[in-house]
């Protein structure tokens, strides 16, 4: 009985019940190509959640809390669009990036950026 290869098209006779494709080549071939188009696709996400982080952890210490001025951090290269998830803190949801806690700030032109002891 011939089976298709899904990664090559190619048509071969399995040695195995469950074998689908013609190789252990293109097996690998065929998850890594989605494994490639997935990290390609996440890429540009990833980058700037990266940069943020390296961004912060040079300008902030475990159990600081500061406030910058936004123009300065979006010279630097921060994009504040980019975030991991949201936290309750103080009773307010906030953003944060990673064990970094951004709150919600009464003025536009500030962020301040938390980075908690116990987190």
């Amino acid at each position: 009985m011939l089976k298709t290869c899904p990664y090559s098209g190619l048509q071969f006779i399995p040695t195995r019940k469950n074998q689908i494709f013609a190789s252990a080549k293109h097996r690998r071939d065929f998850h890594n190509s989605i494994a490639s188009d997935l990290r390609k696709a996440k890429a540009p996400v990833d980058r700037a959640l990266e940069k943020n982080f390296i961004l912060l952890s040079e300008m902030i210490q475990v159990g600081e809390s500061k406030t910058f001025n936004k123009e300065d951090l979006l010279i630097s290269g921060f994009n504040p669009t980019f975030f991991t998830h949201l936290k309750l803190y103080n009773g307010k949801t906030s953003r944060c990036l990673y064990h970094f806690i951004l709150p919600k700030s009464d003025n536009p032109n500030l962020i301040t950026v938390i980075y908690p002891i116990n987190d």
